[in-house]
């Protein structure tokens, strides 16, 4: 496991930090994060990512004022100090008094180079579709972190949010995208759910590929009905659905489609050409 981080630009060995107990970031989760996939000690994606958690700071006004550059050489820098090739690293920014903390830090150490379907099941619990905590990745993550280990409690891999109008929004931790009738579906933003970077490649790429594409509100009942479904998450990339767990069990092919896997396909492409030259 990695045994250094980076705090306000500064190598640290270790795995801890320092903060005001009376800070936002600590008694209110007033901070953001993001998490980025790297790959042969370069970050996968990396200028879409920084862009989200800058325009997300300037939203509620946390310092974060450090360049794209400058936080690119510091994961770089952290790589090479805890010697990791591949994995996923973070960085937070939490809100203090006087000014904000920045960690870098290395969340695992590789990655998982084959992704299984995986089993969904429905939470009980309905996301408001206008709060920012649905639409950005805060350190308010409390509600999908319990959400997810009450699914894996059932045998399942992830749940699968809906909002207060029923419309689908997302998983814990990633986007989802269903086909149906040749047209590749999946959750409008204005459901309340993160502009994923992964979803926003996907879409991009499929409508390249001459396929129909279509942002909108849909309920459980649309999706479990749907020729094929999967995830997405700058972490695992594309990965197929088995189930989906409602009332009853629904069930999807487990071997994606020639269309699917032609997304995957390119936006692997797309994943190395963001990691840039050595």
């Amino acid at each position: 496991m990695a045994t250094s981080l980076i705090i306000d630009g500064v190598l640290q060995e270790g795995n801890s930090l320092s903060l005001e107990v009376t800070s936002p970031g600590f008694t209110y989760g007033f901070g953001l994060f993001e998490s980025i996939k790297f790959k042969r000690k370069r970050p996968c994606f990396f200028d879409e990512h920084f862009e989200r958690l800058q325009r997300a700071a300037k939203e509620v006004r946390i310092e974060f004022d450090y360049t794209m550059e400058e936080m690119r050489q510091q994961a770089i820098r952290l790589f090479e100090s805890n010697q990791a090739d591949e994995g996923v690293f973070k960085i937070v920014v939490s809100s203090g008094w006087k000014a904000s903390q920045v960690a870098v830090f290395v969340r695992n150490v590789g990655l998982n180079a084959a992704h299984d379907p995986i089993r969904l099941r429905v939470s009980n619990v309905a996301k408001a579709s206008n709060a920012f905590t649905s639409r950005r990745k805060t350190l308010n993550y409390m509600e999908n972190w319990l959400e997810l280990k009450e699914a894996q409690g059932h045998g399942f891999d992830e749940c699968l949010f809906a909002n207060e109008l029923g419309s689908v929004t997302e998983c814990s931790m990633s986007n989802v995208f269903f086909i149906k009738d040749d047209v590749l579906k999946t959750a409008s933003l204005d459901c309340g759910l993160l502009d994923g970077v992964i979803r926003g490649k996907l879409l991009r790429i499929a409508e390249e590929d001459g396929m129909r594409v279509e942002e909108g509100a849909y309920r459980i009942e649309e999706i479990v009905t749907a020729d094929e479904a999967f995830t997405s998450s700058s972490g695992k990339g594309l990965v197929g659905i088995s189930e989906i767990q409602t009332d009853r069990l629904h069930s999807f092919p487990i071997v994606a489609s020639p269309r699917v896997r032609r997304l995957a396909e390119r936006l692997a492409v797309l994943e190395e050409a963001s990691l840039g030259e050595d």
